[in-house]
Parts: structure tokens; C-alpha cells; sequence
């Protein structure tokens, strides 16, 4: 499908354009989350050993690629021996596990990850997701469910990043107002001290909602599995996180929580309701995983920082296929003639991000523990095969999802 929204880069230079809209150091030190979060970038940032994977901003048009349905994928966690993953995600949660537990307690899910909205201009905006954090919040969250250490960390993943794309999805709400509108409403609405306190509240309740529902409607059992678990542990958290889970059961009461939130950003930034029945939750893409995925996601890899530099694992942000195999291509030249030009497509979309919803990204176990699966189109999926040793990708197999095994 052809995205409803503008690109993001027409978005933020149309911004650009508006005076006020966006700010160029916008958090003094200390200012509550923001300035918090400003702090930790900067941190990060003056660190030399911290490796930054990005996750890249999709492109522009996937037309023939199911992505309305689809699941905006994560970054993978893999280990080569599945026997190292209990001792490294205990070693990982360990490094700085204290320190995530007390922010927890101030920031929420936003300990663990955050997201740095584009509203501002000092700091590459996006998700920003430390390693550490993503096994502190599998052991805080997860400890008690019956899955898998690998599949802990990849669970713990795509709850942060689905809490975090919300809060990207309410800043290109209020961004399409300001165009709408022709003048700035993020930051008169930020200003407004006393209001945006109530107004965080509101928008960490529906990104802990959106956040709940991800998991509890997931297809894959795992995910299913450790919903409980992670709406057991953000009711332990601050107020707005500890609300989210009211909201799970029904996208009516979620879509009426955001139109309150839509409405109170625009009465703190213009000092009035709005004076017709414009439905602004509509504005914000929370349930279009195509325009969700578009956010830039940072894996901070700062496991060496705390001495844990060679840890028996990787993160996979991106495939680059090295090779196709002889069966792979005797395979591929008795498929019709465009199965061809959509495997291309599909090897290009992996070399940018395993996230781009639609091509469903995952380890393939029938395969063994080096095989992956992905999706070329409705009727096609593809294995690959992963040589940890040289770091090397090979095509090894394609053909119609029944025949791969898929159902």
C-alpha cells in the first residue's frame, strides 16, 4: 500500500518552515523525561565503545508488499549455541540491572528505551534502545514465563520499541495539526507546565496500551505467553505506565483515550478547545504498522562499556545476502517470471532493515539454529542461511509458503 502519510523528511522540513515548530536545544538540564533522556544521548554519545546499529526509516513506497496487516518487525537477538543464551542474557541484565530498576521507577518503560522526537533538532531523533536495557527489562519483566532466554530478549524488544513507536506516533499527530494549522503546537503545549504533566500521563497510558496489546494479540505463542508477564510488571510502575493495561481489551476506549489526548495538546498549546468536532486521533498513525516502522530505531550496543565486549551473541538489524545457492536458483528460475524482480526487492528491503513490516523476519528452528525465514510476497517465502563464523549470508531455498513449510 502507498503510505497515507507524508514522508518524513517532507514532514520535518514542512515543520521547518513553521516558526517555533521545532526547537534547537529544547531541554535545559534536569527539565523532567526530556531533559533526562537528552543527558543519557549525550552520555551515549561521548562513549567511543558503544557500536550504534540503526534500524533504517523505510522507503517511500511498498505497494505490492501486504503491510496492512502486517507486524512491524524488531532487531533479532541469535546466539550460535543456544546453551550461552541463559549465562549472557544474566550477564547483560547484570551489567547495570540496579540503575534500569530504580529509573523504572521514575520513568517507566522509559528506562529501558526511549524515544527522542523530531520536534527538537540538537539530537538524531528516533528510538533509542540500549542492549543493556533490553535484558534488564526481559529479567524484570519475563523472569517468570516459561520461554526461552533468546526468545526473552526478542520479546523484550518488541515491547519496547511497540511502547516507543507510540509516542512516535503522537508526535506525527501533532505534527500534522501544525501543518494543518499553520503554527506551532508541540512546544506552546510543552510550555504549559501544568498542563503537559497531565497530558505525559495520558500519552504513557496509551503507549503502554498500544505496548500490551502488541503481545496479547501477537500470532507467535512466545509472545502470547509473556503478555502476562509484562502487563503484571507495568502496573508495578509510576502512574500513566501502571494505567495502560485498562485500555487493552477494546480499540474503542483506546481510540477515546487518544482523542482526549489530542484535544488536551491542542487546549495547553492554544488555551482553548477546539471550536469544531475534529477527531484528531485520526492524525496519529497507531494502528498503521507501515507508518510505525518508518521510525528510526538506535540499538545501542553497550555491552562493552560495562566489560562485556565478546559475549556469544549477535543482533541482526540487516541481512546482507552474500550469495544464492545452486538450489536457490533452480528453485527460483521454475517459479513464474516475477518471482525474479520480488526476491530483488525483497534483498534490498534486508539489506536496509529485518524491521520493514511485510517481510517478516525470524529464525526458521526447522532449519536448524543458523536458518532464517522470510516473506517475498503473499505466496513466496525464502530461507537463509547464516555462517556466524565469516558473518555471511546465503540464499539457500525459495518456493510457495506451503512447500517451505509454512503453512
Amino acid at each position: 500500500m502507498t503510505p497515507i502519510y507524508p514522508r518524513l523528511t517532507t514532514l520535518i522540513s514542512s515543520l521547518d518552515a513553521i516558526p517555533g515548530a521545532r526547537r534547537g536545544n529544547p531541554y535545559p538540564e534536569g527539565d523532567g523525561p526530556g531533559g533526562q533522556l537528552a543527558e543519557q544521548i549525550q552520555r551515549f554519545q561521548e562513549k567511543p565503545e558503544i557500536e550504534v546499529l540503526d534500524s533504517s526509516i523505510l522507503p517511500a513506497d511498498d505497494s505490492d508488499r501486504d503491510t496492512e496487516q502486517a507486524t512491524a518487525g524488531t532487531p533479532v537477538f541469535w546466539f550460535p549455541d543456544e546453551a550461552d543464551s541463559n549465562d549472557v542474557l544474566r550477564q547483560l541484565a547484570g551489567a547495570n540491572g540496579k540503575e534500569y530498576e530504580r529509573l523504572s521507577l521514575v520513568r517507566g518503560i522509559d528506562a529501558f528505551g526511549w524515544y527522542m522526537g523530531f520536534h527538537q533538532r540538537q539530537y538524531q531523533w528516533g528510538i533509542y534502545v540500549p542492549v543493556t536495557g533490553v535484558a534488564a527489562y526481559a529479567m524484570q519483566a519475563l523472569a517468570g514465563v516459561d520461554i526461552s532466554a533468546e526468545q526473552k530478549l526478542n520479546i523484550a524488544m518488541r515491547s519496547i520499541l511497540a511502547h516507543e513507536r507510540f509516542h512516535f506516533a503522537a508526535d506525527v499527530g501533532v505534527a500534522q495539526l501544525e501543518l494543518a494549522l499553520q503554527r506551532p503546537i508541540y512546544w506552546p503545549a510543552r510550555d504549559n507546565s501544568n498542563a503537559w504533566s497531565e497530558i505525559h500521563l495520558v500519552e504513557e497510558q496509551l503507549a503502554t496500551a498500544a505496548q500490551l496489546r502488541d503481545l496479547r494479540f501477537a500470532r507467535d505463542s512466545a509472545s502470547r505467553a509473556a503478555s502476562k508477564g509484562v502487563t503484571e510488571h507495568s502496573r508495578l510502575l509510576p502512574p500513566g505506565y501502571r494505567d495502560g493495561y485498562k485500555l487493552v481489551g477494546s480499540r474503542h476506549d483506546l481510540e477515546a483515550r487518544m482523542l482526549d489526548h489530542g484535544q488536551a495538546v491542542w487546549e495547553a498549546a492554544l488555551g482553548a478547545p477546539p471550536a469544531y468536532g475534529l477527531e484528531m486521533h485520526h492524525l496519529y498513525p497507531a494502528f498503521r504498522t507501515y507508518e510505525l516502522a518508518r521510525c528510526p530505531v538506535h540499538v545501542l550496543m553497550d555491552q562493552a562499556k560495562y566489560g562485556l565486549g565478546n559475549l556469544p551473541f549477535f543482533l541482526i538489524c540487516s541481512v546482507e545476502i552474500a550469495e544464492e545457492s545452486t538450489e536457490f536458483l533452480k528453485k527460483l528460475r521454475k517459479l513464474p517470471s516475477h518471482a525474479r524482480k520480488k526476491w530483488d526487492k525483497t534483498r534490498n528491503l534486508l539489506a536496509q532493515s529485518t524491521s520493514i513490516p511485510g517481510l517478516d523476519f525470524k529464525p526458521w528452528p526447522p532449519g536448524g539454529r543458523d536458518c532464517f525465514s522470510v516473506r517475498v510476497d503473499r505466496t513466496l517465502r525464502a530461507h537463509l542461511r547464516f555462517d556466524s563464523s565469516l558473518t555471511r549470508w546465503l540464499a539457500e531455498s525459495i518456493g510457495f509458503h506451503t512447500e517451505m513449510g509454512h503453512g
